[in-house]
């Protein structure tokens, strides 16, 4: 299972390392779901490779959580902070292979409960958050998945879990509001490459909600990377001053 380890970091914020990938978040959560997986393979971008869920208009999901939830006692059991990350089911829906043409969204009715499902097994297991990665809030969305999320998340919200939103490879640009409004306790972005819409997302982010930020580039030891570490370091105090304990920190997906 993916998932995010939490510790204290100064100023009362927090600290996260992440250890996952999208391609064994798909197929952790096609496994979930009971669907096949392509055998040919597809790129979210240019440098994410994975292979696909295949869906269809037929497509009628099973919930298999056996082993995503057997993965998480043994998670929890060697260190009590683990928490698990599962795909969402938008990024689940539009990444997937498509094998009549059918709206991929169409199955969103039959996706959602087992979503709610997963998300109470967690609490049942001690969970307090579960990351949910939407990583496709970085791609252009028609008015159709923007209303999807909003009444996906709005579902959703109703599970005991906190809901940290991750997002990463890419600006949110004109969905940076809708990401920062959907009803859920948390949103993690990637920041380590280009922090330009920090800003705004620090103006639009409700005030009862954890920003999570994607702030290192794996193990930083070279002259450069020293260079800017120390340049992170103060705004970044600057910011932790600002959100305190909202606030938490992860290496960044790469």
């Amino acid at each position: 299972m993916a998932h995010i380890l939490h510790s204290d970091f100064s100023a009362g914020s927090h600290q996260l390392q992440e250890a996952f990938s999208l391609s064994n978040l798909i197929g952790e959560m096609a496994a979930v779901m009971g669907c096949e997986v392509a055998s040919s393979g597809l790129r979210f971008g240019e440098d994410h490779p994975y292979q696909a869920p295949v869906v269809g208009k037929n497509t009628q999901f099973s919930f298999n959580p056996g082993v995503l939830q057997q993965q998480w006692r043994q998670d929890k059991a060697s260190n009590s902070e683990v928490k698990p990350a599962i795909l969402g089911p938008l990024t689940f829906l539009a990444l997937a292979e498509n094998e009549d043409g059918s709206d991929p969204l169409s199955l969103l009715d039959q996706l959602i409960p087992l979503y709610s499902e997963l998300l109470e097994l967690f609490a049942a297991e001690g969970a307090e958050w579960v990351q949910i990665d939407e990583p496709i809030l970085v791609t252009e969305l028609s008015l159709a998945w923007k209303i999807a999320f909003e009444q996906s998340y709005h579902t959703l919200k109703a599970n005991r879990p906190n809901i940290l939103l991750a997002t990463y490879f890419g600006a949110l640009k004109d969905n940076l509001q809708l990401a920062c409004n959907l009803p859920v306790a948390g949103l993690h972005l990637d920041v380590a490459a280009d922090r330009s819409e920090l800003n705004r997302v620090i103006d639009w982010l409700p005030i009862h909600k954890v920003l999570s930020l994607a702030v290192i580039v794996g193990a930083e030891s070279s002259e450069t990377d020293t260079v800017r570490g120390a340049e992170r370091s103060g705004w970044l105090q600057s910011l932790a001053e600002k959100l305190g304990e909202r606030l938490w920190l992860a290496s960044a997906c790469r």
